[in-house]
């Protein structure tokens, strides 16, 4: 699985529970509002809501855990390593005139296979540092970072508020709300 899968699924399973005590909670108001005495009562309703609470508060912790599983992968994964050198840096040199096509060619080497995140890394600084615009991105690690949080807050907004529930349940708004930056991870 990955990230955004795991985040989605987990929110989908933890919704359908907290979905379930909604409807407990409702059915026993219409059966019972009257059958019981007030204090009887309300004293079975807060059970409800508390096993309801429970079961929110694990949702909640079993997306901070798939957050910070997360986050620990990807943390360090801008350290540039000298071994992921390749002779494409010699070009970067800046005694070479490159141009978009250059530094996207590279790029795209750099990108193939597993991918290179030091010569992606080192791609991006240079057309960024030339001013020279390349059709490719480079996620740092920070992106990915913040762009789980933003899931994440879509996760926890899903359990109290039936518009995320959706949003998080239909493919197209998923695909929507999901930042680049993770897609894929």
């Amino acid at each position: 699985m990955s990230f955004t899968s795991d985040i989605r699924s987990t929110t989908r399973r933890y919704v359908a529970m907290i979905t379930q005590h909604n409807q407990e909670i409702a059915d026993f108001e219409k059966k019972y509002a009257t059958y019981y005495s007030r204090d009887v009562f309300q004293q079975k309703r807060n059970e409800l809501e508390n096993a309801k609470r429970s079961t929110v508060d694990a949702a909640r912790n079993a997306i901070q855990a798939l957050v910070d599983d997360y986050k620990a992968r990807v943390k360090d994964m801008d350290a540039l390593n000298g071994a992921e050198v390749t002779d494409d840096a010699k070009l970067l040199t800046g005694a070479f005139n490159l141009t978009a096509a250059d530094l996207e060619a590279m790029f795209d080497r750099a990108a193939a296979g597993k991918g290179n995140r030091t010569m992606e890394r080192l791609i991006s600084d240079y057309a960024r540092e030339h001013d020279i615009f390349i059709a490719r991105t480079f996620h740092s690690a920070a992106d990915k970072l913040e762009a789980a949080e933003v899931m994440k807050k879509y996760a926890f907004n899903s359990f109290n508020r039936p518009g995320y529930a959706d949003i998080m349940d239909s493919d197209e708004y998923f695909e929507r709300i999901t930042p680049e930056a993770i897609k894929g991870d």
